[in-house]
């Protein structure tokens, strides 16, 4: 009986802990950006403006009559909470300005939407960057041309979660939050990497394609770009790191890539007398780890 209370306690809480959180009005400072690996993470978070609007308003509207917001956000923290069908299913606008410090320069910058519901488009200093349809996916967008350096940017995400025949599910028992309901952040990177901009992936797949007791066997893919006016001579190197972080297997693999080409790569990688994964009962993981290197400095590097 006790544990059946705790357990609607813990869930009451976080129920009100979720809406609190999605419809925050007090301004919180930026985050600060930080560097992994090779890449620059600028979270673009906290002082967000919101206005419920149409898109053709989108650029024009009076600031006065704009609400101060943090991520994540929507606007159906207080009318879709009753279980009822009468929430408000339309357009949000957000708008939001950002400066790109040094770290920036002669990067490849990408804006990064961990989620939305359900039709976005996304302006760059009045430009579309691009749009995206669906709720629970991520995705991201190359705003290298749009965006001005050691200068002020504009960022104007519009969003509507109204139904739309193309977009599944059409219906269901929940609802639909409108708004950029998960995180954002600009993301930079060396102008020889991995794939950015597959569907908001990681760019770098590792598939299991035997798993024995004795053997693990791995297939590795990705695609390679240059995108410098030169060719490039590199080094990819897949390695897998035990609980330990002790390296366990590796594989090195030079690459000519030509100017600013895209190629697609594989390689496959094995493990002997691998520690395989039980459940609970035992939950060992393994880090893999895919690094492009130029001599000895490493332009770009996927953990998973």
């Amino acid at each position: 009986m006790y544990k059946f209370i705790a357990g609607i306690a813990i869930i009451t809480l976080s129920i009100f802990a979720y809406f609190f959180i999605f419809d925050a009005e007090d301004q919180l400072p930026p985050e600060p950006a930080f560097i992994i690996h090779s890449r620059v993470i600028q979270p673009l978070n906290n002082q967000w403006q919101f206005i419920k609007s149409s898109p053709a308003l989108a650029h024009s509207i009076d600031q006065d009559n704009w609400k101060s917001v943090n991520l994540p956000h929507t606007w159906n923290a207080k009318d879709g909470q009753d279980g009822g069908g009468d929430y408000y299913r339309g357009t949000g606008t957000y708008r939001r300005v950002f400066t790109l410090d040094e770290k920036f320069i002669n990067k490849k910058i990408y804006l990064h939407f961990d989620g939305a519901t359900t039709s976005t488009k996304v302006y760059i200093n009045g430009k579309e960057v691009g749009s995206h349809k669906g709720n629970y996916a991520a995705f991201r967008f190359d705003i290298t041309e749009q965006v001005k350096l050691e200068q002020q940017n504009i960022v104007v995400v519009t969003v509507n979660n109204e139904v739309d025949d193309n977009v599944a599910p059409l219906s269901a028992d929940f609802t639909f939050f409108g708004g950029l309901y998960r995180k954002v952040r600009l993301i930079a990177s060396e102008n020889i990497h991995f794939d950015n901009v597959n569907y908001a992936s990681s760019g770098v797949f590792w598939a299991q394609t035997n798993i024995t007791d004795q053997l693990a066997q791995l297939d590795i893919s990705t695609t390679l770009i240059n995108e410098t006016a030169e060719p490039a001579k590199i080094t990819v190197t897949s390695l897998l790191r035990d609980a330990n972080n002790n390296v366990v297997s590796e594989v090195n693999e030079e690459v000519l890539l030509t100017a600013n080409q895209s190629k697609p790569y594989s390689t496959k990688l094995s493990l002997v007398n691998p520690h395989l994964w039980h459940g609970l009962q035992d939950p060992y993981l393994y880090q893999a780890q895919t690094i492009i290197s130029q001599g000895k400095k490493v332009v770009d590097q996927i953990n998973q």
